[in-house]
This record gives structure tokens, C-alpha cells and sequence, in this order.
């Protein structure tokens, strides 16, 4: 059973290796998606 924080860290780990552009990108999507 996978524990909220460990998903944070992968979260966290995936972040840092994203260029800072399409991290913006992601991070407007998950909000327009959030919208619907």
C-alpha cells in the first residue's frame, strides 16, 4: 500500500527533472482539467 507521501516524492522527484516550460504546461492542465 502506497502512502500519499511516497506519491509526493515521486511527484517532487519527477519535478525536478522536468524543464521549467512544460512543467508550467502540466501544471496548466491539471488545473483546466480540475475545472471541468
Amino acid at each position: 500500500m502506497d502512502s500519499p507521501n511516497q506519491e509526493m516524492h515521486e511527484s517532487i522527484e519527477l519535478d525536478s527533472k522536468w524543464p521549467e516550460g512544460q512543467k508550467k504546461i502540466f501544471l496548466a492542465a491539471i488545473e483546466i482539467f480540475a475545472q471541468k
